[in-house]
Formats: C-alpha cells, sequence, structure tokens
C-alpha cells in the first residue's frame, strides 16, 4: 500500500518510472554486450563481464564518498551522459567492422564504475526527495523491488525482443 503513495508523488513517480526503464535497459545491454563478446572472443567473453564487475566493487568503495561530497543530482546526470556515450561507441564500432575484444573491456570498466557512482548519489538523494520517513521507506522498497523485476524480467523481454531487432540495436539503450 506504501507503494501507491509513493507514486502518486509526482517527482517520485517520474524517477521510478526512469529507473524502472533504466534497469530494462540495463539487461539489454547486458546480454548485447555478452553476446558481443562471445561472437568477438569465444570463451575469453568472460573478461568483459569480469572488468565490469571488478571496476564496480574497486570503484564502489568510492561511490558513496564522493555522492556524499557532490551534488547528487549533477553526479547522476553526468554519470549517465557518459555511460551512454560509452555505449554508444559499441554500435558505432560494429557496425564498421572494428570492434575488438579490448572495447568491449574498456567500455565494461568505464559503465562499472560510473555506475559504481550513480547507486549511491541514487540511493543518498532519496531521503531529500521523500522528506518523510515513512514515504522514504515505501520509496526504498519500491527502488528494491524495480531492480529485482528488471533483473527478472530484463533478460526475458531481451530474448523475444531480440527476435525482431538487430543484436547492435539493444546498445543503444542505455544502461
Amino acid at each position: 500500500m506504501g507503494f501507491l503513495k509513493v507514486l502518486q508523488i509526482r517527482h517520485l513517480a517520474i524517477l521510478w518510472l526512469s529507473q524502472v526503464l533504466s534497469a530494462m535497459g540495463d539487461f539489454f545491454y547486458l546480454i548485447a554486450v555478452m553476446w558481443i563478446a562471445v561472437k568477438v572472443a569465444g570463451s575469453a567473453a568472460g573478461i568483459v563481464a569480469a572488468a565490469e564487475a571488478g571496476s564496480m566493487l574497486l570503484f564502489g568503495l568510492l561511490g558513496g564518498v564522493y555522492a556524499d561530497r557532490r551534488n547528487r543530482r549533477t553526479t547522476m546526470i553526468v554519470v549517465d551522459i557518459l555511460r551512454a556515450l560509452a555505449v554508444g561507441v559499441l554500435p558505432i564500432l560494429a557496425s564498421t567492422g572494428t570492434l575488438q575484444l579490448w572495447h568491449l573491456v574498456v567500455v565494461a570498466v568505464v559503465v562499472g564504475s560510473l555506475s559504481a557512482l550513480f547507486d549511491p548519489a541514487l540511493q543518498a538523494s532519496l531521503p531529500a526527495l521523500t522528506g518523510n520517513p515513512q514515504i522514504l521507506q515505501a520509496t526504498n522498497g519500491l527502488m528494491d523491488v524495480t531492480r529485482r523485476l528488471a533483473r527478472a524480467l530484463g533478460p526475458s523481454l531481451a530474448g523475444l525482443l531480440i527476435i525482431f531487432l538487430p543484436l547492435a540495436h539493444f546498445l543503444l539503450s542505455m544502461p
């Protein structure tokens, strides 16, 4: 019932909707990058996933500190723009036939490290956006459910869409 109260607050509803779309895009990106990595590098494709996870772990230690010391809104906007630019390079390289494993690894490191900055900035901004401890609790729950649903539904939806869309189009949905 608390979720419905959160969605009645316009700015929180917009934030939630953007997070739903972003989370789905994250899984489209993940599937596309891993699929392309397997095509490009075969069994060495796991390096891409390891690079992204490792950079998230490394930069995650600094992400919370950075989010507390900088403007959170600006941080989230800049991080999303930079992630979009990094991911946007991949379809260009793929269309020119020059995409190599190291390109995927570099983009994975950039996306992973920037995600480690975005997530703490988002979480740290929620108390200011809600202004009410009960709404904050419901908002945190809604954001968590969103990530869990995206994890469950994102790959399934990507699997259905790949029937109709070329793989490179999945890279155009921002992480």
